[in-house]
């Protein structure tokens, strides 16, 4: 299954150290994916699911040469996922699941380019 849609990131504050290198920011986050299609045994299915969230991160700005640089970071955060899902057998049943909500506390460890 490979979900289509956007991913938005903010980041509406941060705060670099020029003698460290370190940094720390504030980021709103929003993901909207959908996808359509078939598995194996016939059955369509369709998935949504959305994400809003808000998070703090913590990390150092490794700067490898004049053009390239390497950013190990922390994040946490909190925010909301809101995800639905329908199938429809082969014979023509439908099955749509209840749209589910909630809130989520995320942590994130990640190095960027």
């Amino acid at each position: 299954m490979t979900l289509e849609g956007s991913h938005i990131e903010v980041a509406f504050w941060q705060s670099r150290s020029p003698f460290t290198n370190l940094f720390t920011g504030w980021y709103l986050i929003s993901q909207d994916f959908t996808d359509e299609g078939t598995y194996n045994t016939g059955e369509l299915y369709a998935v949504n699911y959305r994400n809003q969230s808000i998070s703090f991160s913590f990390g150092f700005d490794w700067y490898l040469t004049n053009f390239s640089h390497l950013q190990p970071f922390l994040a946490y955060g909190v925010g909301t996922n809101t995800y639905c899902a329908s199938s429809a057998s082969f014979s023509g049943t439908v099955t749509p699941y209840e749209e589910s909500t909630r809130v989520a506390l995320t942590l994130e460890c990640m190095v960027s380019t």
